[in-house]
């Protein structure tokens, strides 16, 4: 997530209070909204381009990202502008014009990868669209057939070969523990394409899902054959836009390992929406068009309305307060994954608690279990910070080997968040820590 890192530090300048740091992604997921009907509307007409665009507006992944301080928004963005790109390309009066939409594809496309590398699947589809299906150039509103220009694709996918080179060095040269900790947490490659699905989606969510895949895509994968050649190519770059993605990440994590995580492929949500769009302004019959999209909308409302209620956020703010407050000298705070604490010293220096009062582990590149056996050996009291509490099994690991040093004295529990505090030293102690290979701590590292 460079480049969402990179724009967010610029944009801290302009406070670091929640609003604030939210406020960017805010801003990206409002303009992939402008951006799908932008893209739409291009492809099929304005109806079908405003109809897309109100369906992501409202849709509860859409919100989601929108309000996180991470760069889903960003790159769902980056890539639904690509594709507005990619059919100015494609639909642009040979020449000048066309060299013009086709740099600025790449450009974007390239930061869309600097932004998320899944969104380089996204580009697995575009160069399909770009190769095999027949896009023309544009007369007057109309798209008549033909094909990109191959010696326009090949200088475009150098170019884009190029830009993205240095983070593919990056990639293969180490290890990628902002994906691992999947297949770690998902031992079954079934298990690992089912749960991501259906965890922590609401029923509601889950509903409002199956309703756009039935209505979007199923739909036009029904009505397939009854479909004009005209529109049947425009449906092709839907599906491709939509299935490409979830075609790639459900074989690899089947055949491979899993990398299937809900936050990950919010890529296919404009596609999604477009392919709703689709559906009820070009297959279903015309008077059906005004029922479906209520029906629509009104499971997304309700999807909507459990977000609002339901989906809370951690607090780090009331944890981190705690800890600070009850504290006390040669203390250590230990988190189960290194970046875990940054929330907790966010917080701290806004209590004004100078940075260094609790020593904190892991620290950068240390492992859990060696900050475990220090913490063991060191400190007379340890604050085991856990977050992401819907993982059992790391829990249990990391009090398990503290137990063996500690008894734990409290347990206080906060939103998503809970903070257990390890002080007498137990009984079965024998006063030396374990070496640091002989602790089997292996959580996942999101």
């Amino acid at each position: 997530m460079g480049l969402y890192y990179l724009l967010l530090r610029a944009w801290v300048h302009l406070g670091d209070g929640e609003t604030t740091v939210r406020l960017l992604s805010c801003i990206f997921g409002t303009v992939t909204v402008a951006a799908l009907y932008i893209a739409g509307a291009r492809l099929f007409d304005r109806t079908t381009g405003l109809v897309a665009a109100l369906l992501l507006a409202v849709d509860a992944g859409h919100l989601w990202v929108s309000q996180e301080a991470r760069s889903y928004a960003l790159v769902m963005c980056l890539t639904t502008i690509s594709w507005w790109f990619l059919l100015r390309a494609a639909t642009a009066a040979r020449g000048r014009e066309t060299w013009i939409a086709w740099a600025a594809y790449v450009v974007t496309a390239a930061l869309a990868v600097y932004a998320h590398f899944y969104a380089a699947l996204v580009l697995l589809a575009q160069a399909g669209v770009a190769l095999w299906i027949p896009i023309g150039t544009a007369t007057s509103d109309s798209i008549t057939g033909g094909r990109i220009p191959r010696r326009v694709v090949l200088a475009g996918t150098l170019a884009l070969v190029a830009l993205l080179w240095p983070l593919a060095r990056f990639l293969i040269a180490h290890p990628h523990h902002n994906i691992d900790w999947i297949g770690s947490e998902h031992q079954n490659r079934l298990q690992g394409v089912l749960w991501p699905v259906m965890h922590p989606t609401s029923s509601w969510g889950l509903a409002s899902v199956a309703m756009l895949v039935v209505v979007g895509p199923g739909a036009i994968v029904a009505a397939w054959r009854r479909l004009t050649i005209t529109t049947r190519w425009r449906c092709g770059v839907v599906l491709m836009w939509l299935g490409v993605p979830i075609v790639i990440a459900v074989a690899t994590s089947l055949l491979l390992t899993p990398v299937i995580d809900q936050r990950y492929l919010t890529v296919c949500l404009p596609p999604l929406a477009l392919a709703t769009a689709v559906a009820l302004t070009h297959v279903w019959p015309p008077r059906w068009f005004g029922g479906a999209l209520l029906t629509v909308l009104a499971v997304d409302s309700v999807s909507v309305h459990w977000y609002y209620t339901h989906a809370v956020n951690e607090d780090w703010r009331g944890a981190t307060a705690y800890v600070i407050g009850q504290a006390a000298p040669g203390d250590r705070v230990l988190f189960y994954a290194p970046y875990v604490h940054i929330p907790f010293d966010l917080y701290r220096d806004r209590l004004g608690v100078v940075r260094d009062a609790s020593p904190q582990g892991p620290r950068h590149g240390q492992s859990l279990a060696v900050a475990t056996a220090e913490a063991r050996a060191q400190a007379p009291r340890v604050w085991l910070v856990l977050s992401h509490v819907d993982s059992p099994a790391c829990q249990r690991a990391v009090a398990r080997d503290l137990g063996s040093r500690f008894a734990s004295g409290t347990r206080r529990a906060f939103t998503q968040i809970e903070v257990d505090l390890f002080s007498a030293p137990s009984d079965s102690s024998s006063g030396q820590a374990p070496a640091a290979d002989s602790i089997s701590v292996n959580c996942p590292q999101r």
